[in-house]
């Protein structure tokens, strides 16, 4: 399932989904949030480097929620030279399907309980 999401994303979705990120400013003051914003900056700093497989070696990618025990084979991998390293492709993948999953969180406003 996982491999045919990726597959579809690189293929199709990716273009208009970095083109969003070029757009669109997302914030939040909540701290659970912070990974994901953080790794939304990484996608967009090296929206436009072509097809890397990974990112640099020397570059953090942050963990977050949506990078659960699913994701992990896909996100990263062993490369030639022996180094544990983020698959650019998944972790993007990964990255927006966990800001799906926070942008359809709802809250309620206070005193609202019950309704």
């Amino acid at each position: 399932m996982k491999t045919t999401l990726r597959a579809s994303y690189t293929n199709h979705y990716r273009r208009g989904l970095i083109r969003l990120l070029e757009v669109l400013e997302f914030r939040s003051n909540n701290t659970t949030h912070q990974p994901i914003i953080v790794a939304l900056a990484l996608i967009a700093r090296y929206a436009a480097a072509g097809n890397l497989t990974y990112y640099p070696p020397g570059e953090a990618a942050p963990t977050h929620p949506g990078l659960g025990a699913d994701w992990q084979p896909l996100v990263w991998r062993t490369d030639g030279n022996g180094r544990r390293r983020v698959v650019r492709m998944a972790y993007e993948v990964a990255t927006f399907q966990a800001l799906r999953e926070r942008l359809r969180c709802k809250v309620r406003p206070s005193g609202a309980a019950g309704r």
